[in-house]
């Protein structure tokens, strides 16, 4: 099966970045994966992941009371989470279904990872120390 790993996130927002370290990372691990990079979601992204079976996101969420925890959302409890806010343009629910109506082959999208970064988000070109120190943690 092909698979795409989206990793979403501002490099320049401290931990706003999470997402996109992690995906780097897992691509070490995995790279027979095609990894995508992105501080926004586009319709350009829409021929970059066609014709792949499988696609995993992983971004930064807030939430204020649970730093560093990962809020894993599968496939069947996904609906539940169509008309949650991003700050990446449109959310990935809606980007999938316009990619479909325009006869795209989209993938499944199987798991999305939120990471929480707490409620701060500042400029910084890093992620803190705190996430520098849990990235393996976070990467299991």
């Amino acid at each position: 099966m092909k698979t795409v790993l989206i990793g979403l996130g501002n490099p320049i927002l401290g931990d706003d970045g999470i997402g996109l370290e992690i995906a780097m990372r897992l691509k070490e691990i995995f790279p027979s994966m095609k990894l995508i990079l992105s501080s926004s979601l586009e319709l350009d992204l829409l021929e970059e992941i066609k014709d792949f079976d499988i696609c995993f996101v992983i971004d930064a969420v807030i939430k204020e009371d649970n730093e560093g925890r990962v809020f894993k959302f599968k496939d069947d409890n996904l609906s539940d989470w169509r008309y949650i806010f991003s700050s990446h343009g449109i959310d990935i629910f809606s980007l999938f279904s316009l990619g479909r109506k325009l006869g795209y082959k989209i993938p499944k999208l199987i798991e999305i990872y939120g990471i929480s970064i707490g409620k701060e988000i500042y400029i910084d070109n890093k992620l803190s120390e705190t996430f520098q120190k849990n990235l393996p943690y976070l990467i299991d």
